[in-house]
């Protein structure tokens, strides 16, 4: 249980120290000439969401007069390079839609969670200009900010500091019914019932830290190593709860009926060496 809980802790650290990654996309390169040549205006992004399609849309204006062209003097191409730096897709001339150009890249090619770049080419007869632009795709589409890793964090804390005040609350309890030195029992002690539903209970909170650990590695660690572990913890947990229900429900039952037993021999003067 104590190495669980460290394990725990532990993505909580790793989850706050990935911050400075998952933050960290590199401003856009354009072109430098201020005079003359093309502008190309797009809706800056920095994730999107893995295996989903997306759709790039620019605007090129002529940088000397501000004047907003189209396809009749203009030609756009469009490369996409993945997380290996290679490139991925490619369009020579890009669709040109009333006042802008789109393309709309498949999800399959975002497949892969990680560092994206695009580069949009475009050219008249005798000028042009370019943008190069990194993003990130992550499972969630989703950028893991400051406040929400705190929010994350602090309800971490809440269930772990639940999970450990169960587990101190269920060892301060009695475990069986009252006994003298000699092992002879002195009265029922119905508190070890209650000692019962604490462990049931910590046991369903440590699943749930698994399972919610688990989604947020996937969500937003670039690397599953981890989330697979945490995840696979969850799977077994899970799957050998329907055991342990049926073991706890069964000991609860034959427990009950021993000790009314016991408490008629108790309320008749009789002491009895019991385990429970």
């Amino acid at each position: 249980m104590a190495k669980r809980l460290i394990l725990i802790i532990s993505f909580l650290f790793l989850l706050i120290g990935y911050l400075g990654v998952v933050s960290a996309v590199a401003p856009p390169q354009v072109n430098v000439n201020i005079n003359l040549g093309l502008d190309i205006s797009f809706p800056h992004f920095d994730i999107i969401k893995q295996s989903e399609d997306f759709s790039f849309r620019f605007h090129v204006f002529n940088i000397s007069n501000g004047v907003r062209l189209n396809n009749n003097t203009v030609n756009c191409t469009f490369e996409l390079y993945n997380e290996s730096g290679k490139e991925q897709f490619r369009v020579e001339s890009m669709e040109f839609e009333t006042e802008d150009w789109e393309v709309i890249i498949s999800g399959e090619n975002f497949t892969r969670v990680g560092q994206y770049n695009y580069l949009v080419d475009c050219s008249t007869a005798n000028f042009g200009g370019f943008v190069y632009y990194g993003f990130k795709v992550t499972p969630s589409g989703v950028e893991l900010t400051t406040a929400r890793a705190v929010i994350y964090s602090t309800l971490f804390f809440i269930l772990i500091f639940t999970l450990v005040s169960t587990i101190v609350g269920a060892i301060a309890l009695p475990p069986s019914n009252t006994k003298d030195e000699e092992g002879n029992i002195m009265s029922i002690s119905y508190l070890k019932y209650l000692r019962a539903v604490c462990i049931m209970f910590g046991w369903m909170i440590l699943i749930a830290i698994f399972f919610i650990s688990s989604n947020l590695a996937f969500a937003y660690l670039g690397e599953e190593l981890f989330a697979n572990i945490l995840f696979t913890l969850y799977g077994i947990c899970f799957g050998i709860t329907p055991v342990i229900v049926i073991v706890w429900f069964v000991w609860i039952f034959v427990s009950i009926f021993q000790d009314k037993k016991i408490k008629k021999l108790i309320e008749r003067g009789i002491f009895q060496k019991n385990n429970l």
